[in-house]
């Protein structure tokens, strides 16, 4: 009887053990998941912004130099879409016109 008591604890403290290095395991996969995550909406923030500019460059060299004002509704039209078509391992299809 004494002995099946300690085998069953034994085998207890044994699936805990597993228990808590199986949670240390997915913690850490965790927080490398959202490392990764956070990188990714950096780089994307990083290809937004020069996006942004290069729009706002060419609409500048098409139009003169106040462009920008000029055809700000246009631009920001463009920056949306550009904004939209984002998602992660994708071109961006983007169609406009400016008046």
């Amino acid at each position: 009887m004494q002995d099946t008591l300690s085998q069953s604890q034994d085998k207890a403290f044994q699936r805990i053990a597993e228990l808590r290095e199986q949670i240390q395991l997915d913690h850490m996969a965790k927080v490398d998941v959202e490392n990764n995550y956070r990188m990714l909406l950096e780089d994307k923030d990083e290809l937004v912004k020069v996006l942004k500019t290069q729009v706002v460059g060419v609409v500048q060299e098409a139009f003169g130099t106040h462009a920008e004002h000029t055809y700000s509704a246009s631009i920001q039209r463009i920056i949306m879409c550009l904004e939209k078509s984002m998602p992660a391992n994708s071109t961006v299809f983007c169609t406009f016109i400016v008046l």
